[in-house]
């Protein structure tokens, strides 16, 4: 018995994950590597102004002796080690309204957590070029926080919790950071209301970037909306995902979206595909014709179709087509072609491998 593999050769965009940068941390004190603990230095250099008190370089013994009820704003600046404990700072300073970190580019991790007896309104962080994402538990139960600045850093990632969590909390800022819009990333906030708390909540929302490979430079809010699309309008029970973006020439975003149907014992194609949908795998199922792939409209914008280990006889139904003059790529192998249309495969198909 013989058969036709049929394929179109094309070029694949090879999308790397960026590893996490190292950073060199020379001279650090012991607050470094005491296991995160919050301890003085006699390098620090802290300062009172008032109900205000600013650390610099860490905390000198005496701010870390005793109970200071008269603080209201603390800020900590060029912390000197990798990591910051807050599970202290309640203790000390029962009374802060303001808590802030500032350039304190050495941080990797903060830890520790605020109860429900923090009194805490507003959460600062700004220039900490090394943290890649601040604790939701850190702040979820903080039962006075009203506003959360957590603009200029790097910042990768937020779960949801951080923003849900706090009941009194009404406005964040989020701009000019490192926002990873993908699984794991920000993309839960796809799935909140349009009008919903969350998003009325985050001031600058407008405003946000994405940041990694995949939506590089693309306006957060609308990478969101797509990802909302795709998640709504995939068809069950295959798995869609937005495997590229491209830009338009008025600035409109294009998704380039995988509808994933290989292996689910499907007799016929998906009836609708999301908006977008460029590429659809249908390998290992139980199809016997590519008649409703050619005629229904829904599937004239696909440019790849995977279609390898099903029970197509054949693709007589391709010549004349629309579709066939779009197509980038088209997989048979697996199947048991018998008739394979020569001015069809002459025509449009740039390699044809024919296994015996």
């Amino acid at each position: 018995m013989r058969y036709f593999v049929v394929r179109i050769l094309f070029t694949t965009l090879m999308i790397g994950i960026a590893a996490p940068n190292t950073h060199s941390k020379q001279n650090h004190t012991a607050l470094g590597t005491r296991g995160c603990t919050l301890t003085g230095t006699n390098k620090a250099l802290c300062s009172k102004s008032g109900h205000q008190l600013v650390c610099t370089r860490g905390f000198t013994n005496d701010w870390l002796t005793g109970v200071w009820h008269e603080i209201r704003s603390l800020k900590v600046v060029d912390w000197p080690g990798t990591c910051f404990n807050v599970n202290r700072l309640e203790y000390h300073y029962p009374n802060l309204r303001e808590l802030g970190f500032y350039n304190c580019t050495l941080i990797t991790k903060l830890k520790g957590r605020f109860t429900a007896v923090s009194r805490i309104e507003k959460l600062s962080v700004h220039g900490l070029t090394s943290l890649w994402e601040v604790p939701a538990e850190m702040v979820s139960q903080m039962s006075q926080l009203k506003v959360i600045d957590f603009r200029s850093n790097v910042l990768r990632h937020l779960k949801a919790p951080l923003l849900k969590g706090p009941k009194k909390l009404e406005k964040v800022y989020l701009s000019d950071n490192k926002w990873d819009c993908s699984d794991g990333g920000l993309d839960w906030l796809a799935m909140e209301h349009e009008n919903g708390t969350i998003k009325r909540m985050i001031g600058d929302y407008y405003l946000l970037v994405c940041h990694q490979q995949l939506y590089r430079g693309k306006p957060l809010h609308k990478v969101m909306d797509i990802i909302k699309m795709v998640r709504e309008t995939c068809p069950q029970p295959c798995l869609c995902a937005m495997t590229h973006v491209v830009t338009d020439r008025v600035g409109g975003i294009i998704p380039l979206i995988t509808v994933g149907c290989a292996n689910k014992k499907l007799t016929v194609p998906p009836t609708t595909l999301p908006l977008g949908a460029t590429t659809l795998r249908l390998e290992g199922n139980k199809l016997n014709t590519i008649r409703p792939l050619v005629q229904e409209p829904q599937y004239r914008k696909l440019m790849d179709l995977y279609l390898d280990n099903n029970s197509i006889p054949a693709v007589k139904e391709l010549e004349g087509s629309e579709w066939f003059t779009t197509f980038r790529v088209l997989s048979l192998r697996g199947n048991f072609l018998k008739q394979v249309n020569y001015c069809c495969v002459t025509l449009c198909i740039t390699i044809i491998r024919i296994v015996y």
